[in-house]
């Protein structure tokens, strides 16, 4: 908390801000949005009360969009939407005044968090957007108000909600068409089929592929996974937009590292190796990091111990898409090589009468015990809601 800042109280499922009002105020906060007057408060004179602390939490953000003269670049898209956006930032931040969505606060309340953190100094933002369901875009977009988009790719997300990926893509695209009203640029992946036929669709929508690409070279250098590639090929051309030039992009494209828990490979005290990739997951995503997770291990000559969590929000398609993952991982590791997390993946050993089968099942994270593994790669992935970074400690401790 800054000195002479604004403490807003929001209210999330497992903690209330109401509680942290006098601990803002010793930190110097000169105001407190609050819905309710707490009892014991000696600094009555301070709170601003509201009807709906979440409608004024985006009024203020939606405030500090207009009081300033920013540039704003909107990344958004079913899988590598956290992954683009950090690449984007690391190529920029030394050359331009940007601030920039902080880990994968991409929504209802990271959103607004993220253009508090605007200045008088800052030209640019970087503004991660997720959707979990028809609409949330169009409110996205009112309060963002992208000058530039990044579309990184259509897959099965959330199709509880968004029921086909044509509405998927239908949702997401919305993003490309602002900007086009704005007379932007956008740039999306011309191996995304969606994607590339969006950009025939709009003039401000250009869709990139590597091959041709003036760096094309060093991003190969960089990373193997095409979708990585794609993803820092999107990062790279928007920072030549927000006036970094192509020899410093260069440089920069060597540098770049994934976030934490996108997918990077690190080695353990035991010759094994685990692939962290555990924040989220959907079938598009599970795909990509087992196809990664088989090549390094070949390369490797290591096997791979699998712990896959249930991906959420699939609707109508969770079970046969929770199949196709099962069948996959049983093709390349043994039974007892093979652990999962969660009620779908109960329904799908059920359905294959696999309980006789040496792959272990377990309700929740918490409970998960693990056999001894040595010389193996662990792919521990899964959807937010499983919680498998509680694995991931357990394997790294």
């Amino acid at each position: 908390i800054e000195k002479g800042s604004i403490f807003i109280a929001l209210v999330g499922e497992n903690s209330d801000g109401h509680d942290y009002i006098e601990t803002a105020f010793e930190k110097g906060a000169s105001w407190a949005v609050v819905s309710k007057i707490p009892k014991d408060t000696s600094n009555r004179e301070k709170l601003i009360l509201v009807e709906d602390i979440r409608a004024a939490h985006v009024a203020l953000a939606k405030g500090f969009r207009k009081k300033f003269a920013l540039k704003v670049v909107g990344v958004a898209g079913s899988n590598g939407k956290t992954s683009t956006k950090e690449f984007l930032a690391q190529i920029v931040s030394d050359h331009v005044q940007v601030f920039w969505t902080q880990a994968s606060q991409n929504g209802e309340l990271g959103i607004p968090k993220t253009f508090e953190q605007a200045r008088e100094h800052h030209d640019w933002a970087i503004i991660e957007i997720g959707i979990d369901r028809p609409g949330d875009m169009d409110r996205y977009l009112q309060w963002a108000d992208p000058d530039f988009s990044v579309l990184t790719s259509i897959g099965m997300e959330h199709l509880e909600n968004f029921k086909s990926v044509n509405v998927v893509f239908s949702e997401e695209r919305k993003i490309c068409d602002w900007v086009e009203k704005k007379n932007g640029q956008s740039f999306v992946p011309g191996a995304d089929p969606y994607l590339k036929k969006l950009a025939t669709e709009l003039s401000s929508c250009t869709a990139l592929d590597i091959e041709g690409s003036a760096f094309r070279q060093t991003i190969e250098n960089r990373f193997e996974e095409g979708f990585l590639q794609n993803n820092l090929l999107l990062s790279a051309n928007m920072a030549k937009v927000m006036g970094v030039n192509s020899d410093i992009v260069v440089q920069s494209i060597s540098k770049v590292e994934l976030p934490q828990g996108r997918g990077s490979i690190r080695e353990l005290n035991n010759g094994s190796w685990i692939m962290e990739d555990h924040y989220n997951a959907n079938p598009s995503s599970m795909s990509e990091a087992i196809a990664k997770v088989e090549k390094f291990a070949s390369s490797h000559s290591k096997s791979i111990v699998f712990i896959l969590g249930d991906m959420a929000e699939l609707g109508d398609v969770s079970l046969p898409a929770h199949e196709e993952v099962l069948e996959r991982v049983r093709m390349t590791s043994p039974d007892e090589q093979i652990y999962l997390v969660g009620s779908e993946f109960k329904k799908v050993i059920e359905q294959l009468k696999l309980e006789s089968s040496e792959i272990q099942h377990f309700p929740e994270s918490s409970t998960v015990v693990l056999n001894e593994h040595k010389n193996v790669v662990y792919l521990v992935k899964g959807s937010r809601s499983m919680a498998l970074e509680a694995v991931y400690k357990k394997i790294t401790v």
